[in-house]
């Protein structure tokens, strides 16, 4: 696994985790908030896929979003799983 230099302000879990109504087929959506490049980003989900996680990992920049309604239910339902 790589290791990335990036400045990590906030990540949340959203989705089915964050509400508590996940299967035990639901991937694991994570939402980070900082300044993260479009390539770190990719390279950050390659590096998930590839781990021995048991689950698969949805990963995004909230940068980079422009769906205001999954912006929405990131802050609404969002569980902040880490805060600089």
């Amino acid at each position: 696994m790589e290791y990335f230099s990036i400045q990590l302000g906030t990540a949340r879990l959203y989705g089915s985790r964050a509400k508590g109504n996940f299967t035990s087929r639901s991937d694991i959506d994570l939402a980070l908030l900082g300044e993260i490049d479009r390539h770190t980003l990719s390279a950050i989900a390659l590096d998930l896929d590839e781990s021995d996680l048991p689950h698969a990992v949805d990963v995004l920049c909230l940068a980079h979003l422009r769906n205001r309604a999954l912006i929405d239910h990131i802050e609404r339902v969002g569980v902040k799983i880490y805060t600089q």
